[in-house]
């Protein structure tokens, strides 16, 4: 892909359009202010950096100056010996050499237009890239690549494009902060008050959630649960299925609206029931219940689960993501270990949520002992904002969560071995929230499971 990108963008409409978006002057003009300008330097920080400049020699002077700066020397009169003696080489290549410096101190510009002149080249920076950007995507889709990588590729590019300029001063965080009190993110209530109460109301734009189980511990009941909720309270979000497809997911959805088991809408169905089903659907979809966008993706790669979540965003709207599981995001790059790679993936959700503005529920697998792997244990508890392990009770169909970390609240169990929080029961099956239902059915419950105990 290399050869074919560098050879179409060597063509001459396409170098006219590049040249378009390259402004040597104002490179020139910062160049001088900082050879010449001791307090310059600084106000560059964040704005620009050597791979801004259209020239190449620019770059490397600009590359240059910011050594020394990160070595501790002061911007004096020495630095032009410093620069001229770093960018020998380069220098040579523009003719004149150490001349070309002192041609751009005499050219330095004024002090107030430090921060114009680096804004300006980063801007035109960011333009001829995200040229390069549609280049790639011209050559790739032209090649015989996977059209999903293709893509992933090109919005991973397209949207690296924008993570810059993020600087921001302690006045400008205070202001947001404050402005955020006064107009507070929407919260996303579970449908589980016990689980809301320790995540502070719900789910939050911009953090990452983890639920962790052993296997058939009814991790996906908990987030089919979720999902309902959701779905019946009008928030868009996406399912990204990596274990148990939509069909299935959506059987137990529907055999909990009917009041009857799953394994009834499968095989040879009752005519009764093929009737109610019938007009549920047609019930939801007239009264738009049609707030969850299904992927189906068993084997799923990271660049395919990067691609399906922007797609979320942009393209679907969606307020946040549920992954099921994390464990089963393929896409190993040779030479990495496992755990190397579902660290890249929690990193990667953990960062992409806050520069989304959405949130990611994430379901893991736990060892059949009960515990995490070194994996979970590099992954999610460094990355996740709030991480639960579920866990089994006395009593059949019965749950509690056993929280692990949380950044945002006090770090507390949902229900306890002897209390369960969850229950999973039917129609459907479905979790139903017990720790919000009473003392009574939790003392109900303390006694079926003592009687267990002892029969």
């Amino acid at each position: 892909m290399d050869t074919a990108f560098a050879e179409l963008r060597n063509t001459p409409a396409i170098s006219r359009m590049l040249d378009r978006h390259a402004n040597p002057e104002v490179e020139q003009a910062l160049l001088g202010a900082l050879l010449t300008q001791p307090a310059a330097f600084g106000r560059t920080v964040g704005r620009v950096t050597a791979e801004d400049f259209a020239d190449p020699v620019h770059g490397a002077i600009y590359g240059a100056v910011s050594e020394r700066v990160s070595q501790g020397r002061a911007v004096d009169h020495r630095l032009l010996g410093d620069v001229a003696t770093a960018c020998d080489d380069v220098l040579q290549e523009v003719g004149g050499g150490r001349a070309y410096l002192a041609g751009l101190a005499g050219a330095a510009g004024l002090p107030s237009a430090v921060i114009d002149y680096a804004d300006t080249i980063r801007q035109l920076a960011t333009r001829r890239r995200l040229i390069d950007t549609g280049l790639r995507a011209v050559v790739m889709a032209d090649e015989a690549h996977r059209i999903e990588d293709a893509v992933s590729v090109v919005i991973g590019e397209a949207e690296g494009l924008v993570d810059g300029g993020g600087a921001r001063t302690r006045s400008e965080v205070l202001a947001a902060m404050v402005a955020g009190m006064e107009k507070p993110g929407r919260v996303f209530p579970t449908g589980y008050p016990s689980i809301d109460r320790a995540w502070g109301g719900g789910l939050y734009a911009g953090r990452m959630y983890c639920i962790a189980g052993k296997g058939k511990a009814g991790k996906s009941a908990l987030a089919g649960g979720i999902s309902y909720a959701l779905n019946r309270a009008g928030v868009r979000h996406a399912y990204l299925a990596l274990e148990m497809g939509a069909l299935e997911i959506e059987q137990r959805q529907v055999a909990r609206e009917l009041g009857t088991h799953s394994m009834a809408l499968i095989g040879h169905v009752h005519a009764t029931i093929l009737a109610r089903a019938g007009q549920y659907a047609a019930t939801a979809t007239a009264e738009r219940l049609d707030n969850v966008i299904y992927v189906d993706m068993p084997g799923g790669t990271m660049d395919r689960l990067r691609t399906e979540i922007l797609a979320a965003k942009y393209r679907h709207r969606c307020a946040g993501v549920i992954v099921d599981y994390w464990q089963l995001v393929t896409g190993r790059p040779p030479g990495t270990s496992e755990e190397e790679h579902l660290r890249r993936v929690a990193e990667w959700l953990a960062a992409t949520v806050k520069r989304l503005g959405i949130w990611v529920l994430i379901l893991a697998q736990l060892t059949d002992d009960g515990e995490a792997t070194a994996v979970s244990r590099t992954g999610m508890n460094r990355n996740a904002d709030q991480l639960y392990f579920l866990r089994d009770c006395n009593l059949d169909g019965a749950r509690w969560l056993e929280g692990k970390a949380s950044r945002y609240t006090p770090t507390t169990d949902i229900g306890a071995q002897g209390e369960p929080a969850l229950k999973l029961v039917y129609p459907g099956p479905h979790f139903e929230d017990w720790a919000a239902r009473g003392n009574e059915d939790t003392r109900q419950a303390q006694i079926d499971m003592a009687e267990g105990e002892t029969s």
